[in-house]
Order: structure tokens, then sequence, then C-alpha cells
């Protein structure tokens, strides 16, 4: 089942957080993770592609990225 969403990173420190949980934690996006759905339900996704990113002011960064649920 593939998602697209879209998070708007409002400081440096949110879009290093989330380029750490990326890069880092899920190396280079290859790994699953466990997101919460809209309804709170725990769901084991994967990014399906690398997030794009949008500048839309100085501080204001918008990041698109598409997941997909897993098995």
């Amino acid at each position: 089942l593939p998602i697209a969403g879209a998070v708007v990173m409002r400081s440096k420190t949110e879009l290093d957080t989330f380029d750490d949980f990326f890069v880092t934690t899920l190396k280079g996006g290859t790994l699953t993770f466990i997101w919460n759905d809209r309804n709170a339900i725990p769901r084991t996704v994967a990014f399906t592609e690398p997030p794009v990113y949008e500048f839309l002011e100085p501080d204001k960064l918008k990041v698109s990225m598409k997941i997909e649920v897993r098995p």
C-alpha cells in the first residue's frame, strides 16, 4: 500500500533530525520502521524513494516522501 505525504521543517534542527533518521538510522532509506497511521495503528513501512526537499522560505523546507506498508 503506497503512501505519499509531506512535512514542513521549520528549523535546521528539525531537518538535521530527519536527515539523521533517514541516512543513519534507516541506512539511506533501506530499512523499515514503525509508523502510526491516522488511526494510531502501528505499521511497518519503508521509503520507496529518497525524500524530495523544496525550499519554501529561508527557514522553512517542505520534505515530500513516499513510503509503503510492508508485511
